[in-house]
């Protein structure tokens, strides 16, 4: 099997990482996996190497006839048959290429939008279909939160942040609130010094801030705070399975839509679009979120309850349904 995602500084490396969840599951039931990306994106390609994977380093324009040439070659090379592409800048006719060159072709797409050009389309937002990768799978699924105080937050806004919220949370931290604060990047975040800037304004209002870029195991992490603050893509349903309680923020237009669903079903404290909030209400949303235990509980026992950890197993059942019929035909 081959997937195909893209990773950039203003993307983000979400794209790539919910495929990890696949490649892995994939692997885990004995199967190979290629991982195609974009020549720049080095380090997703790091990420996954060291992880073992194989990585192949896509030169052509990204969703280009070229680029389904390469994926073709790259098919026929290592004889698979299905290529999983994540991405919202394939176009149709990526995915139409594909399928002219015989190959089974999936698109992961949480717009909702249909694509009539590929095979199969799999939404990762749909809880039953939530891509988890094995680290988050391999601890137990966290359904009853204890309701303690808050005394370690978790602050990230994805690989990139290319919002820069991360800092906009440090600087906006309400007086009172949890002593340790851990704020995580990754190595494609572009660092000019604001957020060593934004660190040392919360420690003169008496915060421990914890700076960590590139963090190999999020759940690990994830396993030791009492609360988050994150943008609302991937990670939310990480900190779902881990059972954190979560105030999200938009960054990006295709997240409004699930956020609002989960606000909807008291499954987050939803902040809005982070572009539109100021630093007084970033700051009385996370007082809100910090001083309330039985919202903390009731919020993380919700969201926890909508998945199980099972997502992965669940898509590639349905790629190899359609794979089963390509045979048969």
């Amino acid at each position: 099997m081959i997937v195909r995602a893209d990773a950039t500084p203003a993307m983000g490396i979400g794209h790539v990482m919910r495929l990890l969840a696949l490649a892995e599951a994939h692997v885990d039931r004995g199967g190979s996996v290629v991982f195609a990306v974009n020549a720049d994106a080095a380090a997703a390609a790091d990420a996954l190497k060291r992880r073992c994977l194989p990585v192949y380093l896509v030169h052509s324009a990204s969703g280009s006839v070229g680029d389904a040439g390469e994926m073709s070659a790259l098919a026929e090379t290592t004889g698979s048959d299905v290529v999983v592409v994540d991405g919202y800048h394939f176009p149709p006719e990526y995915f139409a290429n594909l399928r002219e060159r015989e190959l089974r072709a999936v698109a992961v797409d949480d717009t909702g939008a249909s694509r009539p050009e590929a095979d199969l389309v799999l939404d990762p937002d749909d809880p039953a279909f939530v891509l988890l990768r094995r680290e988050f799978t391999s601890l137990p699924h966290r359904l009853d939160p204890t309701a303690g105080p808050v005394r370690r937050l978790l602050v990230t806004f994805g690989g990139s942040d290319p919002a820069r919220g991360t800092a906009w949370v440090l600087r906006a931290l309400p007086v009172g609130g949890p002593p340790v604060v851990t704020a995580v990047v990754g190595q494609s975040y572009r660092d000019d010094g604001e957020l060593d800037a934004a660190a040392r304004a919360a420690a003169t209002r008496g915060y421990a801030v914890e700076l960590l870029r590139g963090v190999t195991d999020m759940a690990a992490l994830m396993a030791t705070v009492d609360a988050s603050v994150s943008a609302a893509g991937v990670t939310l349903w990480e900190l779902a399975y881990m059972g954190v309680p979560t105030l999200a923020f938009t960054v990006a237009d295709n997240q409004d839509a699930n956020a609002a669903t989960l606000a909807n079903r008291q499954c987050i404290v939803n902040g809005g679009r982070l572009a539109h909030c100021s630093d007084e209400q970033i700051s009385r949303l996370l007082a809100r979120l910090v001083g309330d235990a039985t919202l903390r509980t009731d919020i993380a026992s919700r969201f926890g309850r909508l998945i199980d950890g099972r997502g992965a197993a669940r898509s590639l059942a349905r790629i190899d349904a359609i794979r089963r019929r390509a045979t048969a035909a």
